[in-house]
């Protein structure tokens, strides 16, 4: 059996990761002070909609993670 793609919503994000939407989205723009070159890039669903997949936001967490001191 196939592993299923998660997409998670912006809502679905910022309440993983306990930022607020204007974080998130300062994190992708690269002309930010707070951009995040290394943050994982959102998907387009649709015209109006983006979404981020599961797995990039976990293996980006999981770096995070194991450049602890």
């Amino acid at each position: 059996m196939k592993n299923q793609m998660v997409i998670l919503r912006v809502k679905d994000v910022i309440s993983r990761l306990k930022i607020g939407k204007s974080t998130l989205y300062d994190w992708l723009n690269h002309k930010s002070p707070r951009f995040k070159g290394d943050f994982p890039r959102p998907v387009k669903i649709s015209e109006t909609m983006v979404g981020w997949l599961e797995d990039e936001i976990n293996n980006w967490l999981e770096t995070k993670k194991n450049k602890r001191g």
